[in-house]
């Protein structure tokens, strides 16, 4: 059985952005919240203008969904990055001594207006002169800007020379 391990990403960004960011992978407070401005709308004013309190934290919604779609390219290449380190530390490759190919692929269902998939598997393929090597099984989850680590890679193939002919 594989252990892992786990690694935050620390983006620096201001509290606020961190606030929007945490209500924007988890809508349920803010959908709360809106009910709860519209029946509260409702009865404090007796008419059905009251209602439009409730679209409040739809405006919030809106903000913290643009927000996601705007900074989650940078938080992906930057867990790929911190992969491919890791991915290279624990195969025992050299980076600069291979060529590295990170791939990702989404997955999960985000919450509306965010274009991002909560979850990404990420694999690494890693080029070098005698041999190839994959690094697989992590995954990056952009709500807590988690990375899970797998503790080993696989070494796929020694490539070997040619037998030179002897005509």
């Amino acid at each position: 059985m594989a252990t892992y391990s786990s690694v935050r990403l620390t983006p620096s960004s201001r509290l606020s952005d961190r606030i929007l960011w945490y209500l924007g992978w988890r809508p349920r407070p803010l959908n709360l919240v809106g009910i709860g401005l519209a029946v509260g709308g409702l009865l404090l004013l007796r008419h059905p203008t009251g209602l439009l309190l409730g679209l409040l934290p739809l405006v919030l919604r809106w903000k913290t969904a643009s927000l996601i779609n705007r900074t989650c390219g940078q938080l992906l290449r930057e867990a790929e990055s911190r992969v491919k380190e890791e991915g290279a530390k624990r195969l025992g490759i050299r980076i600069e001594d291979s060529q590295c190919y990170a791939v990702a692929v989404g997955r999960g269902t985000a919450p509306i207006g965010v274009k991002a998939k909560p979850t990404h598997d990420v694999s690494v393929v890693y080029i070098c002169d005698v041999f190839f090597a994959i690094y697989t099984g992590a995954s990056f989850r952009l709500s807590d800007l988690a990375i899970q680590l797998p503790a080993t890679g696989a070494l796929l193939s020694k490539l070997a020379e040619k037998p030179s002919r002897a005509d």
